[in-house]
């Protein structure tokens, strides 16, 4: 049919059927797929964003870069 990935680091790949296409649960799955990958986006977009903006962040936290780079390390 039409394979979807829904996990390419951890291998794993979900296959729409035309019945899961067409019905309620098919649809649940969609948005959840959806929501899923906007979310892991997010959160890259976020690590990303993070060590761009360290002097402003320092200096509102009043934090040495050693500081903010050991919170990275914990955060992510």
């Amino acid at each position: 049919m039409f394979p979807l990935v829904a996990g390419a680091a951890c291998g794993h790949s979900l296959e729409l059927t035309g019945a899961m296409r067409s019905g309620a649960a098919g649809r649940q799955r969609l948005w959840t797929l959806a929501l899923v990958t906007v979310a892991a986006l997010l959160e890259s977009e976020d690590q990303a964003l993070l060590p761009a903006v360290y002097k402003e962040v320092g200096e509102a936290l009043g934090a040495s870069p050693t500081a903010l780079g050991s919170i990275t390390k914990i955060v992510f």
